[in-house]
């Protein structure tokens, strides 16, 4: 769980860290974090945080999403879902038909 949360914090840092317009060092990015919004950080506060912070977001839903489906259809021993939950098997079984 530590560790899980070590490469989050890790990510998110890189993600808000680096850009396409100018990237930001690892001690300016946490003084600026450390400081607050100001004026000159416009692009960090107003743009790579909000968005760094939707993807860990979503991530976690999705996450609890696959969690939630997993123990839904009592599917815990495999790590995803079966195909024939998903109704893929019937289309896989089709294509390879279509391709023999």
């Amino acid at each position: 769980m530590l560790g899980s949360g070590i490469l989050l914090l890790l990510g998110f840092l890189a993600h808000v860290g680096l850009g396409s317009s100018n990237s930001v060092s690892v001690s300016e990015l946490i003084a600026e974090l450390l400081k607050g919004p100001q004026e000159g950080s416009v692009v960090v506060w107003q743009f790579r945080i909000p968005r760094a912070i939707q993807c860990v977001l979503t991530g976690a839903i999705l996450g609890t999403t696959g969690s939630v489906f997993q123990s839904l259809f009592r599917n815990r021993w495999l790590n995803l879902i079966s195909l024939e939950l998903l109704l893929v098997r019937r289309w896989v079984v089709r294509w390879l038909q279509l391709l023999d």
